[in-house]
């Protein structure tokens, strides 16, 4: 909750009254913070009880206090989204409080953004996704494999070799995992394909079947979510971590990207409509949230303040749009013709890593 809440835009508030409620109530989660604070620097036995007291106090206020904020906000159908982040997170658990309190932060964001000068991460080599894991590492995925790369020194670490004709197609970290897609073939021909699942020191601990046509994939709420996995319908297919076929995604189009907004839903791209999409696909809540006009596009991430940026087979620019489908800025850059056709696109610590069928580089995001 505490990343979500910390890169909500002050303008992009739309409701005044809400904002107001934000406001007035920082100071009681600011009580509950130095509260939790005092109660962690105790050293003294006969202290305890009073700062407990008062450290309790201060938590069940901020705790009630969220759940108005949640009536409040219940209220506007187009802060839904904040409201279903709110719901996931509020608990009675005293220590997921404090360390909420403690990470507040509400600050607004920069709304132009430009890329800096390239540097070569990975060269001489045919890469089609990139991702930063939970130990993080930079971890490529390439034709024969994958590249555990230093993030800050660029030095290689580990590489995971693949059997002969297959290539990871794409990389998604989740939670401790590493889900990877892995093809057999070549981009234009894929005979088969499927998932490999890694532990966070880079072991296989499971894989599974996936339709041969799969050309990305998202993994959220427990799900693996697969773009272009079915071209006579378009459907999404959907299994869990282990394997299990769910439900599709209905879909009448050919989607072509796709990636994950937590807590409960995924954004992708059709090249048929020429749009962005962000699904809800919680049970009882599913349902198209927004669209956005996206010419032909190729391919998509989200950063950790809920931007999403988008390449475009036919543009010379990178473009990132609000967590609420709003058309942001269009980034240009010389480089981004010279580097051959961009495979995916990743954002970490203020560096937009892109991926292209002679390695990895990386834009300094100004």
């Amino acid at each position: 909750m505490y990343v979500f809440l910390q890169h909500i835009t002050l303008r992009k508030i739309y409701n005044k009254k809400i904002f107001a409620v934000l406001i007035q109530r920082r100071k009681i989660l600011d009580d509950a913070r130095q509260a939790a604070q005092q109660l962690y620097g105790v050293v003294e036995d006969e202290a305890i009880p009073q700062v407990v007291k008062r450290a309790a106090a201060a938590i069940t206020a901020a705790n009630n206090d969220l759940k108005a904020i949640e009536v409040e906000i219940e209220q506007e159908s187009y802060n839904k989204d904040l409201m279903d982040k709110l719901k996931e997170n509020i608990t009675d658990d005293e220590i997921e409080i404090i360390q909420f309190v403690d990470r507040l932060q509400i600050f607004e964001q920069t709304s132009h953004l430009a890329l800096g000068e390239y540097e070569a991460v990975v060269t001489d080599k045919d890469c089609y996704d990139m991702s930063v894991s939970a130990a993080g590492h930079l971890v490529v995925a390439r034709v024969g494999g994958l590249d555990i790369i230093d993030i800050m020194t660029g030095a290689a670490i580990k590489s995971i070799h693949f059997e002969e004709r297959k290539f990871g197609f794409t990389v998604e970290p989740y939670k401790d995992l590493l889900i990877v897609g892995v093809s057999t073939g070549s981009e234009e021909r894929r005979t088969s394909a499927e998932v490999v699942i890694y532990n966070l020191e880079y072991e296989e601990i499971g894989r599974w079947r996936i339709p041969s046509g799969s050309c990305d994939l998202a993994v959220v709420d427990n799900r693996v979510f697969l773009a272009g996995a079915d071209p006579f319908s378009g459907n999404i297919k959907v299994f869990s971590l282990n394997g299990q076929q769910q439900p599709d995604i209905i879909w009448n189009g050919k989607t072509v990207c796709i990636t994950s907004i937590p807590p409960c839903s995924i954004s992708f791209g059709d090249r048929v409509s020429k749009k962005i999409y962000k699904q809800q696909i919680t049970d009882g809540k599913k349902g198209i949230t927004w669209s956005a006009p996206a010419p032909i596009p190729r391919c998509m991430c989200i950063d950790q303040s809920g931007l999403i940026w988008v390449r475009s087979n036919r543009n010379d620019s990178i473009t990132y749009l609000s967590r609420h489908g709003d058309l942001m800025q269009e980034i240009q850059h010389d480089k981004l013709t010279k580097i051959g056709e961009i495979t995916d696109l990743c954002v970490h610590e203020g560096y937009l890593y892109t991926s292209h069928h002679d390695g990895v580089g990386k834009f300094k995001i100004n």
